[in-house]
């Protein structure tokens, strides 16, 4: 059965009046069985449960039995005699009655208080499991943000990865120009000592060709 979308607490008191007129007692109708139809919390069903006790408790009060008939035409052949008896008959009925009255609203009473003690714990424990819920949700937000972080730095290692290995690439270009550069100037340096050779080779034979014609 599908529950009622934030039912009022005027559709709940029908409801249960409604249950009442079809023949269940009030001690049949639980607070558990309101918040199964109705949905919500416990608490506001057992508080909308006693305001119906007190509504409705008078539809459902067992009478104090009639006078039987055989009594009645006892009592009319006996006179007064039997009068007196059923008088007392029935002040000993009114007084039994009211003892038991008085031990079933003793009763009530416990168990309202114990009822109330229960409701409050039930409370709590509502409560409780809301800010549990509250506190997972954020927490799942949390891992949420984590999680989109993680996502972004393993972007950026990956970037930072590459840029890695294109430094190592143009390092280990450079190193071999350099040593390209190195093998060319060292084969120059030779070079140019041979040519300097040369040179000096030259100037000696220059100097002796100009020696010789002065001579």
């Amino acid at each position: 059965m599908a529950r009622p979308a934030n039912a009022t607490d005027e559709e709940v008191l029908k409801h249960i009046e409604g249950l009442l007129e079809s023949g269940k007692k009030l001690s049949d109708i639980s607070p558990s069985g309101l918040q199964n139809t109705f949905g919500g919390r416990y608490d506001r069903h057992k508080r909308l449960l006693d305001e119906a006790k007190e509504e409705f408790a008078d539809r459902h009060i067992e009478p104090i039995p009639k006078m039987p008939r055989w009594f009645e035409e006892t009592v009319t052949e006996l006179s007064e005699k039997f009068e007196d008896i059923w008088s007392t008959v029935s002040r000993n009925i009114r007084e039994t009655v009211e003892s038991e009255v008085s031990g079933v609203e003793a009763q009530k009473t416990e168990l309202r208080r114990e009822m109330s003690d229960q409701l409050e714990q039930i409370s709590r424990l509502e409560d409780e499991v809301e800010a549990l819920s509250k506190d997972f949700e954020k927490s799942t937000e949390e891992v949420k943000v984590l999680s989109q972080r993680v996502t972004e730095l393993e972007k950026e290692n990956a970037v930072l990865t590459v840029e890695a290995k294109n430094l190592k690439e143009a390092k280990a270009e450079l190193s071999n120009r350099y040593d390209n550069e190195r093998s060319e100037a060292a084969s120059y340096r030779k070079e140019l000592e041979s040519v300097r050779g040369e040179r000096d080779m030259l100037k000696g034979q220059l100097a002796a060709l100009q020696s010789q014609n002065k001579k």
